[in-house]
């Protein structure tokens, strides 16, 4: 197993882990990178953010970057599958890896524009 493979594995028992002990269960996502990030664990999932009878909406999602000038995370409705993951969680966990931290907004702005302009 490389290093990476067992960091993953790692995050991905200490997440089951803090699930269970704060009974978040299922976990919020509407992200197909958290989807499948998670496949193999034992963590449930839903993406339904229509259930207003939950007490404590906990959501997961991933970002575009992290921004190390501000302590800012970039979250776009690509990355996070719909805007409904983040605008009604009550607790919002993100997912980043360190290949995603910029220094500046600026770099940031820039790299959402090299990676969505040149869709359109």
């Amino acid at each position: 197993m490389t290093l990476k493979e067992q960091l993953m594995a790692d995050f991905k028992e200490a997440m089951k882990e803090f699930v269970a002990e704060n009974n978040w269960t299922p976990l919020l996502t509407t992200s197909p990178y958290i989807k499948e990030i998670f496949a193999d664990s034992e963590i449930e999932f839903s993406d339904d953010y229509k259930d207003l009878e939950r007490k404590n909406k906990v959501s997961i999602i991933d970002c575009e970057c992290m921004i190390a000038q501000t302590g800012s995370i970039l979250v776009s409705d690509a990355s996070a599958g719909s805007r409904a993951a983040y605008a009604f969680a009550d607790t919002l966990i993100v997912v980043g890896h360190p290949s995603q931290i910029v220094a500046r907004m600026k770099d940031a702005f820039w790299l959402m524009k090299e990676k969505y302009c040149d869709e359109q």
